[in-house]
């Protein structure tokens, strides 16, 4: 049997001893960049020269926070990814020339990194307890709004996807029904997890919205009411997917995969 902390290191790729958390800053200028690279169980490749200038900067208050915002493109539609508990903003600053298509069909990327204040600074132990059987979630009520509307202030953009996997997909589903109420934002959540959810019973129909998870296979679900949701609302495309469990990006799940289902979500959009 797995203990727990192995257990939740290795199927969510949370907790590495001597490794970068997720609250600390991932930001390239703090990982070295001599070829390819595994940071707390992500494979992060050396990136390509490019032509693209780097990324316009800002700020915005986030709850008792400020957090930084990357935007890459120009477009005027935006993409804001909120994060698993790993790496995952560098993974994709590190991979941006795969997200080249996405910024010349008109979008803008948004890349951020969670802060390390409430409620964040509970993921860890939050993860750790889920393992050892705790059915207790965090609140993330706040953060997903308070995201989208300073992005929105910042850059003048009205039209969002929101693209949220594990940790990220459950903390966009906490505000889920006001930010489903405007019309020009549409959703795309992965392997929301359970520890990370609200009462799915809150939920309203989802609308705009590409949910990609495996109910019976992910080891980060197990009250049925959640399972029973996921099955009922799960797009097809979960099954076109070559890895199994858990959808992590950088670990069961690819770049082309990743950026495949984004390409999918933009066209709710239009729904």
């Amino acid at each position: 049997m797995f203990s727990r902390i192995p257990l939740a290191r290795l199927i969510f790729g949370l907790l590495s001893l001597g490794s970068p958390s997720f609250a600390e800053d991932p930001s390239p200028t703090n990982l070295k960049r001599s070829g390819s690279q595994s940071v707390t169980g992500y494979q992060i490749e050396e990136p390509a020269k490019r032509t693209q200038i780097a990324p316009e900067r800002f700020e915005i208050a986030l709850l008792n926070s400020t957090v930084k915002i990357e935007r890459w493109g120009t477009g005027s539609k935006g993409i804001i990814f909120f994060n698993h508990s790993g790496p995952m903003a560098d993974m994709i600053r590190a991979s941006m020339r795969d997200y080249d298509p996405l910024i010349e069909k008109g979008y803008s990327l948004f890349l951020w990194d969670y802060p390390s204040a409430s409620p964040f600074d509970r993921v860890p132990a939050a993860i750790d307890s889920f393992v050892g059987g705790s059915t207790q979630t965090v609140d993330f009520s706040g953060i997903a709004r308070g995201v989208v509307d300073g992005i929105r202030k910042k850059s003048a953009l009205q039209s969002f996807l929101l693209v949220g996997d594990s940790l990220g997909g459950g903390i966009i589903l906490w505000d889920y029904n006001s930010l489903k109420g405007t019309p020009d934002i549409s959703f795309l959540l992965i392997s929301p997890t359970e520890v990370f959810m609200p009462n799915v019973s809150s939920l309203q129909d989802l609308k705009r919205t590409v949910l990609v998870a495996n109910e019976n296979a992910d080891v980060f679900l197990k009250n049925p009411e959640n399972k029973n949701w996921i099955e009922k609302n799960k797009s097809p495309a979960t099954a076109t997917l070559s890895g199994k469990g858990h959808f992590i990006l950088g670990q069961n799940l690819s770049h082309n995969e990743f950026i495949r289902l984004i390409q999918l979500a933009t066209k709710q959009q239009t729904q």
